[in-house]
């Protein structure tokens, strides 16, 4: 874009020169004169504008235990931070938020299906959209349980008891989980630890406590 301007028949004692952007005053003789001062508007001038984080990459989700550890490509531009929510699906009004993360990865404990959204933020420039991804858990854990049969003494059945602390069971003795007359019992269901303990019994009543056992069912391994 140009701008003229027009000064005409001025007398002046300074005669003003435009020097490489520089403006100088020099003295010069009384003129009569009519000249032009010629401004050019200079594209891409000034400092250049601060764009706001580019979108995360897709999170990703990798089981760790009880834990579920959620990573994701870091935004282009760089965030300085990030932030997000996740709830039990896509637009949950139940939904649990989160910020201020200064590494792309964040960990939850839980143990249902959920959806995760993140985006990045840069202070005071902006914040990008979101990305998004539904995590699917799996299946509970189950462990089957085997023992040796009684012999010597008939036997109407066996009953399985647990409880998540070392000889303190959740069913009272007499209302074990039924086995029937199996020497095998699927259990499943469960989170974390859990002891396990078997009886046996008859018509005339039912045995003590087998040896206890304990198994974890968030690491599929014994205690």
């Amino acid at each position: 874009m140009m701008k003229r301007l027009i000064w005409s028949r001025a007398v002046m004692r300074y005669a003003l020169l435009l020097l490489s952007g520089l403006l100088c005053a020099v003295p010069s003789a009384d003129v009569d004169a009519q000249f032009y001062l010629r401004l050019r508007k200079v594209e891409g001038a000034g400092p250049p504008m601060e764009q706001p984080p580019g979108i995360p990459g897709q999170p990703q989700f990798t089981q760790n235990g009880a834990n579920v550890d959620i990573t994701w490509t870091a935004s282009n531009p760089l965030a300085d931070t990030y932030e997000g929510n996740y709830g039990a699906e896509d637009g949950d009004p139940d939904i649990v938020p989160f910020s201020g993360l200064t590494t792309n990865s964040h960990t939850i404990t839980i143990a249902e299906d959920f959806w995760f959204c993140v985006r990045g933020v840069r202070t005071g420039i902006g914040t990008s959209g979101s990305s998004c991804n539904s995590y699917v858990a799996p299946p509970p854990a189950e462990v089957m349980l085997t023992w040796d049969a009684v012999t010597g003494t008939p036997v109407d059945g066996y009953r399985v008891y647990h409880g998540t602390a070392t000889g303190v069971y959740d069913q009272a003795l007499g209302s074990g989980l039924a086995a029937g007359t199996s020497t095998t019992y699927q259990l499943g269901g469960f989170t974390g630890e859990l002891y396990i303990a078997v009886t046996a019994f008859n018509t005339s009543g039912e045995s003590g406590y087998s040896n206890e056992v304990c198994w974890n069912f968030t690491t599929a391994a014994a205690c």
